[in-house]
């Protein structure tokens, strides 16, 4: 998603009256304010740290011991398939191996989904300022090119503009970064899951 907004803002440059050399620049200061985001991003840490009870393994946990019971069952069960045999006979090894795991352990995850549920909701909450503090960096990244152009910088600087202020300042911008922070939220859950 950081680079296809960001191959975006290229595009979005060109179509405002950037030429190539400044539309790349911005694409490429866009992508670097991306990775900086995404790659010295502590806000899990301070948003979710131990005092609160935040531990980054505990749905990793809870998902083996989940699943631990039914190791040996799927090791069988794939070696049972990777021999020799019809096509119908490595279905019925798989339909019961899903069997057993899915509808055994039905019960598990149901605990897993119950014991995890504050990690949802912690995850859900992150990903939605991530996806907003994103959207941040794009129209910090426009509105330095906007300065940029307006300061005479680069050729057809005088037509050029990604009318960052009127669009970020606007109901169309408020709309835009509430839906990413909604879009992060889901997602937020999702990944957890």
């Amino acid at each position: 998603m950081a680079l296809t907004s960001s191959a975006d803002v290229y595009e979005d440059a060109i179509q405002n009256g950037y030429d190539r050399r400044m539309a790349g620049a911005a694409g490429l200061v866009a992508t670097a304010g991306q990775y900086g985001i995404m790659m010295n991003n502590r806000m899990g840490d301070w948003f979710l740290d131990a005092t609160v009870g935040y531990k980054s393994d505990v749905s990793r946990n809870l998902m083996k011991k989940t699943l631990q019971p039914y190791y040996k069952e799927i090791a069988e069960a794939v070696d049972k398939m990777a021999e020799v045999g019809t096509k119908a006979e490595k279905l019925s090894t798989f339909a019961s191996l899903y069997n057993s795991i899915f509808k055994k352990g039905i019960k598990n995850f149901w605990t897993l989904l119950r014991d995890g549920g504050e990690e949802y909701w912690k995850r859900s909450i992150i990903e939605g300022v991530e996806e907003v503090t994103e959207e941040a960096v794009m129209d910090t990244t426009k509105g330095i090119f906007d300065f940029l152009s307006w300061a005479g910088v680069g050729s057809n600087a005088e037509n050029a503009s990604f009318h960052t202020i009127e669009n970020t300042f606007s109901s169309e911008g408020a709309q835009r970064y509430l839906m990413n922070f909604i879009g992060g939220v889901m997602g937020g859950a999702l990944f957890e899951f």
